[in-house]
């Protein structure tokens, strides 16, 4: 036993099971007369997929299968046990015309993978179908650049004129914004005068608006619809040519409105 995070180390020769980790357990609350103790393996995160899932829950009517069916067949399987899940498990559609998805699963795992080993070319029923499961790769999902704020392309390879601003789209930082935007700065000559956002105040209190999806928040807010699909690639571009459709479509009825001359 050694001194490791603020707790112990317990080194064993093979990697314990669970019956033995309750065991460890129940010793450690006795020696220490606690019940609040938490014994456990190391973790790290281990990468699976199960291929050749069923896309719909209903194919007649198109309807997607959710991630709650999904995580309900993960938890029914008698693999279960193996499916200590560190996310959602995240739906790939194969193709626009396909009828089966790739789902990937992130799981916690000891150091030795022993999870992912335990399912890696096993096989799980979802729905009536018989799946495979199989290594995946670690997915990091579409990159957002932190220069312009569009999903797709990383920083190094952004063609933007000049860096925009997550909070309100102005052309600075966001460690900016305080200082250069016009929100923030006030103006003294507008009627009635609009006062500058007092230098106590750390964050703009100002409403945003994000660059992707015109929702009111910032473009880097985890509470944007594309956060939510950051690893559905199709999902992204779809949703662009949406939001460009709706731009253009206000833009034309903007013009439609002005008086003649």
């Amino acid at each position: 036993m050694a001194d490791a995070y603020g707790g112990y180390t317990v080194y064993t020769e093979e990697v314990p099971h669970l019956n033995a980790i309750n065991v460890i357990c129940g010793l450690a609350i006795s020696i220490f007369q606690t019940d609040t103790l938490y014994v456990g393996l190391p973790t790290s995160t281990s990468y699976i997929k199960i291929m050749d899932v069923p896309y719909y829950r209903n194919i007649a009517k198109h309807e997607p299968v959710s991630v709650d069916t999904i995580k309900e067949a993960l938890g029914s399987s008698p693999l279960s046990e193996h499916f200590v899940l560190a996310h959602n498990p995240r739906i790939n559609h194969n193709s626009a015309s396909s009828t089966t998805a790739t789902v990937y699963c992130d799981l916690w795992d000891s150091q030795t993978g022993a999870r992912a080993k335990a399912l890696i070319g096993r096989t799980i029923m979802i729905g009536r179908s018989l799946c495979m499961i199989r290594e995946a790769d670690q997915h990091r999902g579409v990159p957002v650049c932190q220069r312009c704020w569009r999903w797709g392309h990383p920083s190094m390879a952004c063609r933007a004129i000049s860096i925009v601003c997550p909070h309100c789209n102005g052309p600075h930082k966001a460690e900016e914004h305080r200082k250069v935007a016009s929100c923030c700065k006030g103006n003294a000559n507008a009627n009635p005068p609009i006062p500058p956002t007092p230098q106590s105040v750390t964050e703009c209190p100002h409403k945003a608006h994000c660059i992707n999806c015109g929702g009111s928040h910032a473009a880097s807010s985890r509470k944007c619809k594309f956060w939510d699909h950051r690893f559905d690639q199709q999902w992204i571009n779809a949703k662009y040519a949406e939001v460009c459709q709706q731009r253009l479509d206000s833009r034309n009825n903007s013009n439609n409105l002005r008086p003649l001359a």
